[in-house]
Formats: C-alpha cells, sequence, structure tokens
C-alpha cells in the first residue's frame, strides 16, 4: 500500500468512526429528551399548568435524576400490575445499561485513528478510562469500531421510542401491557398497532 493509499484508508476509517461517534452522541441525547418531555407531560397531567416550571426544575439534570424521576412519575401515576410493573422495569433497565454505557465511552479519553507508521487498519478507536477500586488504581481499556457505535446508535433509538410509549400511554390512560411486548428472552419491544 502506497502513502496515497494509506492517507485514503485512514481518512475513511477514521471518518466513519467520527460520524458513527456523532450518531451515537445524538441518539443518546433523543433518549434524554423523551425523559423530560414524559416528564414535563406528566407533571401537566398531575396538575402543574405551568410547563415552564417543569423545564426549569429538568434544566441542567443529567440522565441518572432524569430516569429515576421518570420511573417514580410512571410508578406513581400508572396502575400497578404485575404485567405493566415487568414492562416498566424491563425499559428502565434497559434505560440505566445505556446511561452506563455511555458514562463508559463518553468520559473515557478515545483514540480515533492512532497509528503507526506501519499500520494500515485505522477502524478501531481504544478508549481509556482511569478507575478505583479496594485494590487501588486501575484502567479501563476498550476498543470500538463504527459499526459499535453505529449498534449503541440503534440502542438509544429504541428505547427512545419505548420511552415515548410508555409516557404517552400513563398521560393517555392506555393500558401499558396492551401497547408493549414482553418477548420470552425477557426484551420488551413496542406492540404492533
Amino acid at each position: 500500500m502506497d502513502a496515497a493509499e494509506r492517507k485514503e484508508k485512514y481518512e475513511t476509517q477514521v471518518g466513519e468512526i467520527y460520524r458513527a461517534i456523532g450518531k451515537y452522541c445524538v441518539s443518546f441525547e433523543h433518549v434524554t429528551h423523551a425523559m423530560q418531555f414524559g416528564i414535563t407531560f406528566l407533571l401537566h397531567k398531575g396538575g402543574l399548568a405551568n410547563q415552564r416550571l417543569a423545564q426549569i426544575m429538568l434544566a441542567e439534570l443529567t440522565a441518572y435524576p432524569l430516569k429515576s424521576i421518570l420511573q417514580a412519575i410512571i410508578g406513581e401515576l400508572a396502575a400497578s400490575s404485575p404485567d405493566n410493573q415487568k414492562i416498566c422495569d424491563k425499559i428502565f433497565s434497559r434505560v440505566g445499561k445505556l446511561i452506563e454505557q455511555r458514562n463508559d465511552i463518553m468520559h473515557s479519553t478515545l483514540f480515533v485513528g492512532w497509528a503507526g507508521e506501519q499500520d494500515t487498519d485505522f477502524s478501531q478507536a481504544g478508549g481509556s478510562k482511569p478507575s478505583r477500586g479496594k485494590s487501588g488504581a486501575g484502567t479501563k481499556s476498550s476498543t470500538y469500531t463504527a459499526q459499535d457505535f453505529d449498534n449503541f446508535a440503534k440502542e438509544c433509538q429504541l428505547v427512545a421510542g419505548l420511552i415515548h410509549r410508555l409516557w404517552t400511554c400513563v398521560h393517555g390512560d392506555y393500558q401499558i401491557a396492551k401497547n408493549f411486548v414482553l418477548r420470552e428472552n425477557g426484551d420488551v419491544s413496542v406492540a404492533d398497532s
């Protein structure tokens, strides 16, 4: 591979990783947006007349507090049947996993395109994040491809849809169990309309 081919391959592969990271970041923010909207509309359903007050309360909150608030509001407003509870638990479990994954990735230092002079594959980005535990300091290392970030983005899109459907059910007094399917493998999906 000559220098021009190597440079073209580098730019293509590195560009693909950056594209996928951007898509992932935007998709994750759609999850937080779905939670913010759910909280706002459910507070309105509960009697809050001025939605701007909800916006003031939610401003600057990160994903974990939003998840906690929305989960509690839904628990308060939705009739708690075992099926409803299982569905809600599965959805909020997926949200929690997304938040943990996002924090691991975005709070790591990503090394996109870092390569030696002889390297010809630039399709992976390494990540490094300091850690600590009972035995002292450590480092959490990982490697990601553009496809990994695309898969993460797809999960964010699916979960944002689940959150929207969930709070819409509660807001509209629709039965949660009729709007979702609890799969044999434990996954939850939106029921076909």
